[in-house]
């Protein structure tokens, strides 16, 4: 019974992630969810203005490492589930899947929680809203690299990034860094050399 269960909860969530309604749900729906860490980090924040932009600027640049830590030890990591997932983006570029609805929500809302502990309330909403501003950039970039080859062209540092993005694709062990190569060349996994080794 319980073999059962898991495999229809596997197969709905399978059906859920690859379907292309659930990823622009998803897509616009973390968009809404950092505007609330904003709107909320912004009423409770009571200090100056300067220390509220820091705050915001901190998450979105700490999203980088974030990124880099996700792709590279759990999306290509020992978590079947995730690496499973992930290994379907690997398959067919041209596949809309996604995380599931609410699912950096949540992640989110941990880390809120977690910064909570160290940080006034306040900013440490407006941090998580850095993050999750750097998370939505993250998932607008990562979908031109696939599907705005136009767009990507006529920006050079995003056509760099995306050439790089193609052969992480030939060769899943270098650049992890879908936003920047920052965390690649301190970990030592920038590769930029575009044909398979």
């Amino acid at each position: 019974m319980r073999t059962r269960q898991s495999a229809f909860l596997r197969h709905t969530v399978d059906r859920m992630i690859d379907s292309p309604t659930h990823y622009w749900v998803v897509m616009v729906s973390d968009v809404v969810w950092a505007l609330v860490f904003l709107a909320v980090g912004w009423a409770q924040y009571t200090s100056p203005l300067p220390v509220a932009i820091a705050a915001v600027v901190a998450g979105f640049l700490g999203w980088g490492l974030l990124e880099y830590v996700i792709h590279r030890w759990v999306l290509h990591g020992a978590l079947f589930f995730a690496r499973r997932n992930h290994a379907r983006h690997h398959g067919d570029v041209h596949a809309l899947i996604s995380t599931p609805v609410l699912g950096i929500a949540m992640g989110a809302l941990a880390l809120r929680v977690w910064l909570g502990l160290v940080l006034p309330s306040g900013l440490a909403s407006l941090t998580v809203f850095g993050l999750y501003a750097g998370y939505n950039y993250f998932a607008l970039l990562h979908h031109l690299q696939h599907h705005g080859g136009a767009t990507i062209a006529r920006v050079a540092p995003w056509r760099t990034l995306a050439t790089l993005h193609d052969v992480h694709h030939h060769r899943p062990h270098v650049n992890y860094g879908i936003t920047t190569t920052c965390w690649d060349r301190v970990f030592r996994t920038y590769d930029p050399t575009p044909r398979r080794a």
